[in-house]
């Protein structure tokens, strides 16, 4: 009987460049694949005119910490409410709250603030999926503006 000879090549410095070369190529590609299919949106579309009035953000906050009583989030039987210190104003509380997803800025919702008699304003919470949420308010009271951030997890059920 005659052994089978195999013949395999033997690898030399040539061939360990054009692998890493090929490799190194493969994992540009990649990078560049995955690249296309990240969300780069910004936060907010318009972050010039955010940044040019920041100051008055600035002032707002400063108008929402002079409060004796801040605005507080809750949490009663699986609904989120947003308290505000009506024993503390008088006049109407009118508004907007951004319920803001870190993530993504296609998650964002918006709602007009309507306060019922007790002060409460129900977040909307049916369609808000699992994760860190930031509400973000901006209410008036008597010609004066203010302006919360809070945050919560939410699970989605």
């Amino acid at each position: 009987k005659t052994p089978i000879k195999l013949n395999i090549m033997k690898l030399h410095w040539g061939h360990g460049i054009a692998i890493f070369y090929c490799t190194f190529a493969a994992c540009m590609f990649f990078a560049l694949f995955k690249s296309f299919s990240f969300d780069n949106s910004l936060v907010v579309d318009n972050y010039y005119e955010v940044d040019i009035n920041y100051q008055q953000i600035r002032n707002q906050r400063a108008n929402s910490r002079a409060l004796t009583q801040s605005v507080a989030l809750q949490k009663i039987d699986n609904l989120r409410y947003i308290s505000f210190p009506i024993g503390e104003l008088d006049g109407d509380l009118s508004g907007k709250v951004q319920l803001y997803r870190p993530e993504s800025q296609r998650y964002d919702q918006f709602y007009d603030l309507q306060v019922n008699e007790d002060g409460k304003f129900l977040i909307p919470t049916q369609n808000l999926l699992s994760g860190r949420w930031k509400v973000k308010i901006k209410w008036s009271c008597n010609e004066k503006d203010y302006y919360d951030e809070l945050e919560f997890y939410h699970v989605a059920k």
